[in-house]
């Protein structure tokens, strides 16, 4: 329910003032099995961009982004092979 709203938000181009927290909520979203990480990516609209965007957040100069980010790509890394190909 959430998801498509956090999206929304992580869409925008100008996230820096919100951005922390909605990494924050994704990470918290994705955290557990392997149905929570499809469901955000699912209802996220297009994981290929969601994907993309978490990566740029990543290559991003913001700091505040790093450990939200590290505990995201800790979810998907540990889930199974289906999701991390």
């Amino acid at each position: 329910m959430l998801v498509p709203v956090f999206s929304k938000y992580f869409i925008n181009e100008n996230i820096e003032d919100i951005g922390e927290d909605v990494l924050w909520a994704i990470g918290f979203l994705t955290d557990g099995e392997n149905k929570e990480i499809d469901y955000v990516l699912e209802e996220s609209g297009n994981k290929e961009f969601m994907i993309k965007k978490l990566i740029d957040c990543a290559n991003s100069n913001i700091t505040s982004y790093h450990v939200p980010l590290t505990r995201i790509l800790g979810n998907f890394a540990t889930s199974s092979d289906i999701i991390t190909e």
